[in-house]
């Protein structure tokens, strides 16, 4: 190339099922509970084997704690490990595998936390949705993650493997109802100012405008 022709194309979500379960506020999973919610298949990289070492890191500080697993089983033999863990740690109580939800932003809705321990990911789906859902986010440092949030500012996060500080963050909400509406609202806004849908037809416009 003669010049650099690098475009970026911010992307949005489908805001049909946001709208929906924002509407209805649609809620599926105890509210008594201290709901968090890690939706994704589950496979080695998006790493819901680190769930029960969090889980019983929290639960010594947050007894009502529930951690919600969504998503289709890919590896069945990954997932008996983590129950085998579950059960080791002694985490029966805390730990649900829901698999493929066709409504899993229901459950997104109803989580006080959206955790996500993948060990790569781009600029996640899921993590948008939740910023549009208002939800709070805790997450691990990883490059996409970093392009779509600041961490303290829309978000909580660790260096990757970090349990202990991730787990850290974890308790540390469910004791501050101020920290966790300011990131709610900062992860709004967040979305509201680069990823909605009318600013990604902005940026297309400006990409088109630019190529004449």
């Amino acid at each position: 190339w003669v010049e650099d022709r690098t475009i970026v194309l911010r992307p949005t979500v489908s805001m049909h099922g946001v709208n929906l379960v924002r509407a209805k506020n649609t809620r599926v999973l105890n509210r008594s509970e201290y709901n968090i919610v890690i939706v994704g298949s589950v496979q080695q990289r998006k790493g819901q084997h680190l769930i029960p070492i969090i889980s019983e890191l929290v639960a010594k500080s947050v007894r009502n704690v529930k951690f919600h697993i969504v998503g289709h089983i890919v590896n069945i033999q990954y997932k008996k490990e983590i129950e085998a863990l579950v059960k080791t740690l002694k985490q029966e109580d805390k730990i649900v595998f829901h698999g493929f939800k066709e409504d899993y932003l229901a459950y997104m809705n109803s989580a006080d936390i959206i955790l996500q321990v993948s060990e790569e990911e781009g600029v996640s789906r899921i993590l948008r949705e939740a910023m549009a859902l208002s939800k709070v986010i805790v997450s691990f440092k990883l490059d996409g993650t970093n392009d779509l949030l600041v961490n303290g500012e829309d978000c909580l996060l660790s260096e990757y493997g970090d349990l202990k500080n991730i787990s850290k963050q974890i308790v540390e909400l469910s004791k501050d109802k101020k920290l966790m509406k300011m990131l709610s609202i900062n992860a709004i806004n967040n979305f509201d100012k680069k990823y909605c849908k009318s600013q990604y037809l902005l940026q297309l416009k400006e990409i088109f405008k630019n190529e004449k």
